[in-house]
């Protein structure tokens, strides 16, 4: 469609236009350099996933659909069909059977 070629496209722009270096420089203004490379790199004995893969490895992760849990699959639960009261003429209430089956 159209908005995603335009997003495509804008995300495109904005990743030739990143420049990690105004970003390293600000960081180290306020952390030490090995700070800085453990923020960056992560810490590969972590027992954090975060902290383990760090600021680049975040960035790896994103660019990946996340993993699934188990059980859910990529289309919606079907929804129950929900019969309001005297023949769709007044709106289903919370304690109807048709409600309460479907929650």
């Amino acid at each position: 469609s159209e908005l995603h070629s335009i997003a495509d496209r804008q995300a495109a722009a904005m990743a030739a236009r990143f420049s990690p270096r105004p970003a390293i420089e600000k960081l180290l203004q306020s952390v030490d350099p090995f700070l800085a490379e453990r923020l960056v790199r992560g810490v590969p004995d972590s027992e954090d996933e975060i902290t383990r893969l760090g600021f680049l490895g975040m960035l790896t992760g994103r660019s990946r659909s996340p993993k699934r849990p188990p059980g859910v699959t990529d289309q919606p639960p079907k929804t129950p069909r929900i019969k309001g009261r005297i023949a769709g003429m007044s709106p289903a209430r919370w304690g109807d059977d048709d409600v309460r089956a479907a929650l």
